[in-house]
């Protein structure tokens, strides 16, 4: 069944509301089509040709489609986002993986970091991110729900309560994270800190 969309344009983010012809809400997939004289189109496939990004937020039941190119970040940074989030989170959930673009933010934002103020600076740093080190980050392939995350936080979405610091949960007893930062919380595999 093709879907019909309505199309609210508010501040910078473009908000479309997908709607079947029964009223019910629905993916707007399929090709171009004519419905009751007005032209529809695939709104993933249309958002992205044009250079933006597409995700549907589940509680609002409402498509957003925001651009891809945030705040001034380049395309080279966004790519590095995509693919160190995908190398270390891939395997959590929407929020974990948003959580990740969180930490790096905060990393790129702080002055604790003063030698690091750019997403590649704060990735490639020395002994910050195994995945640049182990091969995963460069035979990252990236899925559409980490792309989302990474788009959902470089538009303001932000779990991490400043977090700083980040690893995995697997050998975290005794560990410099345990030992010297503060724990603010644990989410699926990951555990996150801010300094003492």
């Amino acid at each position: 069944m093709t879907s019909t969309v309505r199309v609210e344009y508010q501040g910078g983010i473009h908000q479309l509301q997908a709607t079947n012809n029964n009223g019910n809400h629905a993916s707007p997939v399929g090709a171009f089509s004519k419905i009751f004289g007005e032209l529809q189109a695939p709104v993933r496939a249309t958002a992205e040709s044009a250079g933006n990004s597409v995700f549907f937020d589940n509680v609002t039941q409402t498509i957003i489609i925001t651009d891809a190119l945030p705040g001034g970040i380049t395309k080279a940074e966004l790519d590095i986002l995509h693919r160190i989030t995908q190398a270390e989170a891939g395997g959590e959930d929407i929020h974990g993986r948003i959580l990740v673009v969180n930490v790096i933010m905060n990393r790129v934002h702080s002055d604790l970091f003063p030698q690091t103020n750019s997403i590649k600076e704060v990735v490639f740093a020395p002994n910050q991110f195994e995945p640049t080190r182990n091969g995963a980050f460069a035979r990252a392939v990236v899925s559409q729900s980490t792309k989302e995350a990474v788009q959902r936080a470089l538009h303001g979405e932000d779990h991490s309560h400043g977090a700083l610091f980040f690893r995995s949960t697997r050998g975290l007893r005794g560990s410099w994270h345990e030992t010297s930062l503060n724990h603010i919380f644990t989410h699926g595999g990951h555990a996150f800190f801010k300094p003492n």
